[in-house]
């Protein structure tokens, strides 16, 4: 399982599922864990220089995660509505099998 920031549009936390230790990821199931309408960089045509500076401005990432038993993951990130508002972020996701 990969937590992370998706930095194209939509720009958003995404969890995604590799079976095969990381060399292929399933992207037609990954999970949506947040999303924002739209973000300072995001935008087509943005050069990967002015993206990198923007980061620093985005309202929302550091995505972290853990086991909490073998079927439970618990996701941790920040978000808020602008840079100056941000809060912690939990989700709890329960998987198959």
């Amino acid at each position: 399982y990969l937590f992370y920031v998706h930095r194209n549009p939509p720009p958003s936390m995404r969890l995604v599922v590799s079976e095969d230790r990381g060399k292929t990821w399933q992207l037609n199931d990954e999970i949506v864990v947040y999303q924002k309408q739209q973000e300072r960089g995001a935008g087509p045509g943005t050069s990967y220089a002015s993206l990198w500076d923007d980061m620093a401005l985005w309202s929302f990432g550091h995505p972290a995660g853990c086991f909490l038993d073998e079927h439970t993951l618990l996701l941790v990130y920040y978000a808020g509505p602008d840079q100056d508002n941000l809060s912690m972020h939990t989700a709890r996701v329960e998987l198959d099998g």
